[in-house]
């Protein structure tokens, strides 16, 4: 059986092995594709590497690998990276199928012109970029933070000796004037740190096209600023995808891409991702004494989740009760200390928190790169709760009935929006454990 895989470092949430093995399926090729979790390319991972029959490499290994090499194709060497590798009788073949991917995508989202282009990175994958871009702009620049600025440099000198193209570079922070298309090559905004966006939305309105290379969210914090603006934008899933196929072709010798249902693979690979990620973290949501924290912990024991419930977090750093925090330092403040721990819980693995009765309306954007449980516990089950358990809550005063349902009502509506799921608080906990055994497969 042949065997292949992919290096780079880190590659916890890599969905390649997905995309492969439908792929050899179509084939009906037996054929293994492994992760391999590299940190530096030494000789022991070198012979490791002989041993296949061929591998794909990312971040941080595209431009170390061409030193490591025997041969490289034309086409690696004029995009000046490589992310495929096939071992043949002559040595290590280093090839590049990433323009290919890029290639499709552009023509995916229907870019009409790319005469300006600008480029986010100054890595591999940003020299791929501008090198294929470069063929029809007249104008490409490169914007990079200031500890890549001689990375952008050096690879505007090397895109100059190969292009007529004007070649510019700036710090990502003082970007200026209007593109045809833009291309994120960085990886900010990546998963789990999804809520990330590389340049503020006053650059993203002066582009016509927006293509993110991440295709873990399926939607950048980038490309959803972009479909705001009414501006087309699009993932890197395709890329992936296409790449991938493409890739094969040069393993196995042949050109089965072309005829392969590249868009059912892509669908399904989103499909894989949306279910994977958001489930991979569980946020419950809902009014206070909704019984977040009682499902929360069931859940948990039954699904071998973590718990974390940010009120917890929030008071046991300020040392103070959270209707102390409240009454101190203002809602303000502990609105912010509670941005903060689920920004942090929502990159762990596994985990389940009960977040607070404000949470949804605060922290919308976070929420949705979890699986959000609306408990929809109906109002005057959670006053009679509120009631038994006194003058505990901040926003709760048990006496005034009417000031805690205009509270209700006014963030119902964005509980129903930031959720995934609705269960009622008020049934028995077995029967609210058993609407997950489907939802969560």
């Amino acid at each position: 059986m042949k065997k292949f895989g992919l290096i780079g470092h880190p590659l916890t949430h890599s969905v390649s092995p997905f995309i492969h093995k439908r792929l050899f399926e179509l084939r009906k090729t037996q054929a293994e594709y492994k992760l391999y979790d590299i940190a530096e390319l030494d000789k022991k991972s070198m012979d490791l590497l002989r041993s296949l029959d061929g591998f794909n490499v990312t971040i941080p290994h595209k431009e170390k690998i061409i030193e490591l090499i025997d041969f490289i194709d034309a086409d690696a060497q004029r995009y000046m990276a490589i992310n495929t590798v096939k071992n043949a009788e002559r040595g290590m073949q280093g090839h590049n199928t990433d323009v290919y991917g890029l290639e499709q995508s552009l023509l995916k989202l229907n870019v009409k012109k790319m005469d300006k282009v600008l480029i986010l990175g100054a890595g591999g994958a940003a020299a791929m970029a501008a090198a294929l871009t470069a063929q029809k702009a007249s104008q490409i620049t490169l914007a990079a933070r200031k500890k890549s600025a001689q990375r952008a440099k050096d690879l505007a000198s090397r895109l100059k000796e190969r292009s007529k193209a004007q070649i510019l570079t700036t710090d990502i922070e003082d970007i200026k004037g209007e593109y045809d298309l833009m291309i994120n090559c960085t990886p900010v905004g990546m998963y789990p740190k999804a809520w990330e966006c590389p340049v503020s939305e006053g650059v993203i309105k002066n582009c016509a096209y927006v293509v993110d290379l991440i295709y873990n969210p399926l939607k950048t914090e980038l490309v959803k600023r972009a479909e705001r603006l009414g501006i087309p934008g699009l993932g890197g899933m395709a890329m992936l995808v296409y790449q991938a196929a493409k890739a094969q072709d040069i393993w196995f010798d042949d050109n089965f891409s072309e005829q392969a249902p590249i868009e059912q693979i892509i669908e399904k690979a989103e499909k894989l991702v949306k279910n994977r990620f958001q489930k991979n973290v569980v946020v419950f949501t809902g009014f206070m004494a909704s019984g977040k924290s009682a499902v929360a912990q069931a859940f948990c024991r039954k699904y071998g989740y973590e718990l974390a419930d940010t009120d917890d977090i929030i008071a046991l750093r300020e040392n103070m009760s959270v209707k102390d925090i409240f009454e101190s330092k203002g809602e303000k403040y502990f609105r912010e200390k509670e941005r903060m721990a689920l920004q942090e819980l929502i990159n762990r693995d596994k985990i389940a928190i009960s977040a607070g009765g404000g949470a949804a309306a605060h922290c919308a954007d976070l929420l949705e790169y979890a699986f959000v449980v609306f408990v929809n516990t109906p109002f005057e089950v959670c006053y009679e709760r509120i009631k038994k358990q006194g003058d505990k809550r901040p926003l709760a005063n048990a006496k005034d009935k009417l000031q805690l349902k205009e509270l209700y009502d006014e963030r119902y509506p964005v509980y129903k929006e930031t959720s995934h799921m609705e269960i009622d608080g008020s049934q028995d906990m077995r029967t609210i454990l058993s609407t997950f055994d489907t939802r969560l497969q």
